[in-house]
């Protein structure tokens, strides 16, 4: 049987053992992969590689960032950087039509910075923010739309864990990738907050404004800001100058998040014990997804599939754009049925041959591509992890259907299509603060 035909095998069986049989990714991949060398190279020699592999990426120090970028979010979380987050730009915004779902947008922003994961994001700001526009008259669909289109922000402003993961996958620089999730992330503010303007617009019942804020009030809400500020210039700051590395970079956010929450007196020994517990099961599950994806990986690399399926795509002749939105195509029809972590460890060591071996593209360009649609994929339905994260994050709160969450979001998935166009098209702007970077 010829290689690529056993590596298409394995591949359709993963797709069947996490889809349909509800098997745990890291055990689908590794499983697949292991049986895939297996029956390549031997049961002997996969075994070894097998191994190899496992101690590669346990000793792996761009890795150590992972845990550490987990511990910081995790501090900031139990610090309640995400409530002065809301508070603090509520005061300056929530005068506009719908001025506290685009307070939301801009808090979940602000939290990303720090935080670094969709999830977190959208269950942390949907208990804080949700019942606050509720309370003021904001329809339930605008309020849910508003923090789960929010919460994708964790997976593009950095640092993005999604991003991290991507950079490892690729053998791109993580520093680099990271910084060029920032604008496009504060493109995707601005698109968000114009749809909720129109909204409320259209039906002014969607989002009454609040009260006003004096200045005095203003610059109170803005002194609120400054733990987050502090943060992110700390990591991002140093990352970009090249004080540090981002794995330096991550053990210094863990500890200025720390320090931030003893001085705001919201940190305690006992909580920083709960953050230590949580990012410490998180950094757990998430190697050993890892883990299971490069064994997946390195048979994926001996079957010879990647290159198969760029020789077939190239025999095509199809112009590149053709090839790029198949691609856009095949990641939103994945979103309906995978997670966000299951689809980049799948598809980036097949997509990114494709893209950047083949056509040429820009490999900082491609990560953000990828991340911006696999975050599409995770608020569409029927499985839009982060809508059903939302609604779980709301067990004290007024209930809401998962129809009307993903009723809610509908807006914000057209506003997410034109910022998808506007980085396809421009991809100048995703590598202008690169470009910078490397100068």
């Amino acid at each position: 049987m010829p290689p690529h035909i056993v590596g298409l095998i394995w591949f359709v069986a993963t797709f069947f053992f996490i889809i349909f049989l509800r098997m745990p990714l890291g055990p689908a991949l590794g499983l697949c992969g292991f049986f895939g060398l297996a029956q390549l190279l031997g049961l002997s020699n996969a075994a070894s590689m097998v191994g190899y592999i496992a101690w590669d990426a346990v000793v792996n120090y761009l890795f150590s960032a992972v845990p550490l970028f987990l511990l910081m979010g995790t501090l900031a979380t139990v610090g309640g950087l995400s409530s002065d987050a809301f508070w603090g730009i509520r005061k300056w915004v929530g005068r506009l039509p719908g001025g506290l779902a685009i307070t939301t947008v801009g808090a979940c922003g602000a939290f990303a910075a720090v935080s670094g994961h969709s999830l977190a994001n959208a269950a942390s700001m949907g208990t804080i923010a949700f019942g606050e526009m509720r309370k003021h008259g904001y329809d339930r669909k605008l309020a849910a739309g508003s923090i789960c289109a929010g919460g994708t922000l964790g997976g593009m402003i950095p640092p993005s864990i999604p991003l991290l993961i991507i950079a490892l996958l690729t053998e791109q620089p993580v520093g680099i990738i990271l910084i060029a999730g920032f604008l496009p992330g504060i493109l995707e503010m601005l698109v968000y907050s114009t749809i909720i303007i129109l909204l409320v617009k259209l039906k002014p019942g969607y989002g009454p404004p609040s009260e006003g804020s004096t200045w005095r009030e203003k610059w109170a809400g803005l002194w609120k800001l400054w733990p987050v500020v502090t943060l992110f210039l700390s990591v991002m700051g140093g990352i970009y100058a090249g004080v540090f590395t981002p794995t330096e970079g991550a053990a210094i956010g863990a500890f200025v998040a720390a320090v931030l929450g003893f001085i705001k007196k919201t940190l305690t020994w006992r909580k920083i014990l709960e953050a230590l517990d949580s990012a410490a099961i998180s950094t757990g599950s998430l190697l050993f997804v890892l883990l299971g994806s490069l064994i997946f990986n390195a048979f994926l690399a001996h079957s010879q599939l990647p290159m198969w399926f760029s020789h077939t795509i190239a025999a095509m002749q199809s112009p590149a754009w053709v090839i790029v939105l198949l691609i856009v195509l095949l990641y939103l029809f994945l979103g309906a049925t995978m997670s966000t972590m299951a689809m980049i460890l799948l598809t980036v060591p097949i997509t990114y041959g494709i893209m950047v071996t083949d056509l040429g593209f820009n490999g900082i360009w491609y990560a953000i591509i990828i991340e911006r649609l696999v975050e599409i994929a995770a608020i569409t339905p029927p499985i839009g992890m982060i809508c059903f994260a939302f609604q779980a994050a709301l067990a004290d709160q007024e209930k809401i259907p998962i129809g009307e969450v993903f009723k809610g979001i509908i807006p914000f998935l057209i506003g997410d299509i034109v910022c998808l166009i506007i980085l396809l098209v421009f991809p100048g702007f995703v590598l202008l603060l690169p470009n910078l970077m490397a100068r």
